[in-house]
């Protein structure tokens, strides 16, 4: 926060007479004369803003337009139902590659021969905006999720799991584990 020195002047003060005839209205006004310190105190060298600029409260905060400008261009502002609506928006194919990225970092799938008698697991892709608390969108989300409805317990899986685990998920399950004094394995 920056500091302002301010100088009252009251040699210089200025008088103004009323005329109200009304008992609670004040009959003399003071108005002091305010003068700014900046110059006369500091060289100008020290000086790091201009001193002829008010001073910006909150109220008075302008809007950021670029960050907002930045934000609308690397987003988009439609939720397509299917993937032939997503593949026209370029921000929704970025969205995409990067859900498919996160699978191949985390080493999630490998490409396996089809056993007999098992049903194959279809896909689906999910496309979500992340909205601010004002309603602008901040973020294009996408999933690629499996249709598990065609799946047959025994035949086509034993177990499930979570393709990717969140870092949040992670940590839930340690400080579960060591209020109840769980063993991980």
């Amino acid at each position: 926060m920056e500091t302002i020195n301010v100088i009252v002047n009251d040699s210089k003060q200025t008088y103004k007479q009323t005329n109200d005839d009304d008992e609670l209205a004040p009959k003399v006004i003071m108005v002091p004369e305010v003068t700014a310190a900046h110059a006369s105190n500091y060289p100008s060298s020290s000086i790091i803003e201009d001193p002829s600029v008010e001073v910006t409260t909150k109220k008075k905060d302008k809007v950021d337009y670029t960050k907002m400008i930045a934000n609308v261009s690397y987003t988009s502002s439609i939720e397509p139902a299917s993937v032939n609506e997503a593949l026209k928006d370029e921000f929704l194919i970025n969205a995409m590659q990067e859900e498919l990225l996160q699978f191949k970092r985390n080493n999630v799938c490998t490409l396996v021969a089809k056993p007999e008698g098992a049903n194959i697991i279809g896909t689906k892709w999910i496309f979500k905006n992340k909205t601010d608390e004002k309603g602008h969108v901040t973020r294009n989300k996408a999933q690629l999720v499996a249709q598990g409805y065609s799946q047959v317990e025994g035949v086509d899986f034993n177990e499930t799991f979570a393709p990717v685990a969140r870092l949040e998920a992670i940590r839930l399950l340690f400080s579960i584990s060591c209020i109840c004094k769980f063993k991980l394995h």
